[in-house]
């Protein structure tokens, strides 16, 4: 009930009435204070702050035990994991809604040195909030000057204002925080993720989900493993299709999107689709004998699209060579195009490019098409003066 009446200063009066120019969580504050300091503390059942600490905290030189620093190591790891998480989760939201852009790396920066400090005079972990956010964004702000006057705030309220706040209730201050996180929620933006990914929709309930159970850092910390697992797939089965060229155009497309795209009977042109390394060859081997085997009449020149790699690591360089060496005793012909410098280099090392021939590796795909082209009419045209 304490926590409802709190919330019916942001909800319930009509904006007519005179107190409503004052903002909602102070008025609705203040009024549950008064509540409980009228009945009493414990008089109603209601559980209260309390006696609050007041004064500056005093700084304190930590005691550098390098045994201490091994044992505390990995619990502050985690805790700075998932305090960086919630941190750069609340100003992405805040982002979205208000503008902006986000530095990773700068937010990164700027926890250190703040945490340092903290630590020295006895602080808690120093973060970004998402209630806080939800807070100072519902109260207008928009520069660091907000933060400014919540600082000096901070700074009077510990010196002077503390006894004020021994009777605040507990659910009061829940209400306010649940009040001011309505800011930063989206509902549809859910119903967006669930129209564009199904995917991200499943991991962004699952992760909203274990943070209503478990709790906020248990749920940004599973959800960070979900990503993680996520990219983890998503990079080991990069995405391969059989090109074919659209008519009238260079473009080439994936024949399955586009049915129209023209293909070429005993050519397959096979889009890589991501970068080769070792968790990924097996998959890319798999799709292109797969693509070869369903191509009819099958392929006996295979050209490989790869503008979309940007690494092949040694392992991949290896099952590459393989992989050719295998298809090329089948009577299979290989060709690149697209490659970029830095993977060139990657091949030629590997071997791969002695393999396929030096001369086999194309600017743009079409350059690729029509030396194919080429090579068949001169193919056809021996075999027609031998007959003859």
């Amino acid at each position: 009930m304490v926590g409802t009446t709190a919330d019916f200063r942001r909800f319930g009066p009509p904006r007519s009435l005179p107190f409503n120019d004052l903002p909602g969580e102070n008025s609705g504050t203040a009024g549950r204070i008064g509540e409980v300091r009228l009945v009493g503390d414990g008089a109603a059942g209601v559980s209260v702050v309390g006696e609050l600490p007041s004064g500056l905290p005093h700084l304190a030189l930590p005691k550098l035990d390098l045994a201490i620093l091994q044992e505390l190591a990995p619990g502050a790891l985690a805790i700075v994991l998932v305090g960086y998480a919630e941190a750069l989760g609340g100003a992405k939201a805040a982002a979205m809604q208000g503008g902006g852009d986000i530095d990773a790396n700068q937010e990164l920066i700027a926890h250190g040195p703040a945490n340092i400090l903290s630590g020295l005079f006895g602080g808690f972990l120093v973060v970004g909030s998402l209630s806080k956010t939800s807070v100072a964004m519902a109260a207008g702000a928009h520069t660091q000057l907000a933060n400014l006057v919540a600082a000096v705030l901070c700074f009077l309220t510990l010196v002077l204002l503390t006894p004020l706040f021994r009777g605040m209730p507990h659910p009061a201050l829940a209400a306010i925080v649940i009040a001011a996180m309505l800011h930063l929620s989206k509902p549809e933006y859910l119903r967006s993720l669930f129209a564009r990914s199904r995917w991200e929709f499943g991991l962004a309930a699952i992760v909203v989900a274990a943070e209503l159970t478990l709790g906020v850092p248990h749920g940004i910390a599973l959800g960070v493993a979900l990503s993680l697992l996520m990219l983890i797939y998503l990079t080991s089965h990069p995405q391969g299709a059989v090109l074919g060229q659209l008519p009238g155009t260079e473009a080439y497309r994936d024949v399955r999107r586009h049915p129209e795209a023209l293909s070429f009977p005993g050519l397959l042109i096979w889009r890589v689709g991501g970068d080769l390394f070792f968790a990924s060859i097996g998959h890319f081997d798999e799709g292109l004998k797969a693509a070869r085997a369903a191509s009819r009449p099958p392929a006996k020149h295979v050209l490989l699209d790869a503008d979309s790699v940007n690494f092949v690591d040694t392992s991949a360089c290896d099952a590459l060579l393989d992989t050719f060496k295998e298809l090329q005793s089948q009577g299979v012909t290989f060709a690149f195009a697209r490659v970029r410098d830095e993977v060139r280099e990657r091949l030629r090392l590997g071997g791969i490019e002695a393999a396929v021939g030096a001369s086999n590796f194309y600017e743009r795909v079409t350059d690729g098409v029509l030396a194919w082209q080429e090579q068949e009419r001169r193919i056809a045209a021996s075999d027609g003066r031998r007959r003859q």
